[in-house]
């Protein structure tokens, strides 16, 4: 679903879940979500979707993530993403995926957006 048809043409997450199918609390959302087919999760675990594509073919991205989240290693795990210069991990130290961390860094997304948006 990263790869919708909608025409969007930069995405951004705070502190998403890397590859979800690989990791205990996203595998069983995918299974209470999506049951226990592993082929229905991959269409929407990043991870996947994306080391299907070729690197210049990803949509650019901006992944902000708290570098003092208790759950980076164990969890959220944005280092399964595919290395492609579309893809930016910005690493914020003393940060977890808290309120105050996404209200502390929301007007970089939106001016990410805008700046691409009108150009």
């Amino acid at each position: 679903y990263l790869y919708s048809q909608s025409g969007c043409r930069v995405r951004t997450a705070f502190a998403p879940y890397g590859n979800p199918a690989a990791v205990p609390w996203g595998g069983g959302a995918f299974e209470g979500y999506l049951g226990p087919d592993r082929a229905k999760w991959a269409e929407w675990d990043p991870a996947l979707q994306l080391a299907a594509h070729a690197p210049d073919a990803m949509p650019e991205m901006l992944i902000s993530q708290g570098a003092s989240d208790t759950f980076l290693q164990s969890q959220l795990r944005p280092d399964t993403l595919p290395k492609s210069p579309a893809i930016w991990v910005d690493m914020h130290e003393g940060y977890d995926h808290s309120y105050y961390f996404i209200a502390t860094f929301v007007e970089q997304h939106v001016k990410y957006h805008a700046e691409r948006l009108y150009a």
